[in-house]
């Protein structure tokens, strides 16, 4: 059932895009300076490009810095569960050795703790 609400969203979202690409078939120049400044540098780069594509490129790249600067926002976070998993590990090592070791003489309270473990 979600498989197919998913293959069915996939295909309105491709459908879409089709539409709006056909929609916006016009080309467009882009430039990399402006006019005056290309004259100035010698350098008249231009391409004519359809005006979908722009947009289409535009929303990738909006979305891959997006992904980008999310990612790096959250890095803090993973590093401190990572740092905690790793402690809880460690605590969890240190518990069950500590629980492993004979009571000693001394350590009635221990003992007492032992012994109600091994009833159960």
């Amino acid at each position: 059932m979600l498989q197919g609400l998913k293959l069915a969203l996939g295909f309105f979202v491709a459908l879409g895009l089709v539409l709006f690409a056909l929609a916006n078939r016009g080309q467009v120049t882009l430039s990399l300076f402006p006019e005056d400044l290309a004259l100035f540098l010698d350098l008249d780069l231009r391409v004519q490009v359809p005006l979908f594509i722009v947009l289409f490129l535009g929303l990738v790249i909006g979305l891959m810095v997006g992904f980008v600067w999310e990612w790096k926002r959250a890095h803090k976070q993973r590093a401190t569960a990572q740092a905690q998993k790793r402690e809880v590990k460690n605590l969890h090592r240190e518990m069950q050795s500590l629980r492993t070791q004979e009571a000693r003489p001394g350590d009635d309270i221990i003992a007492l703790i032992e012994a109600a473990e091994k009833k159960k």
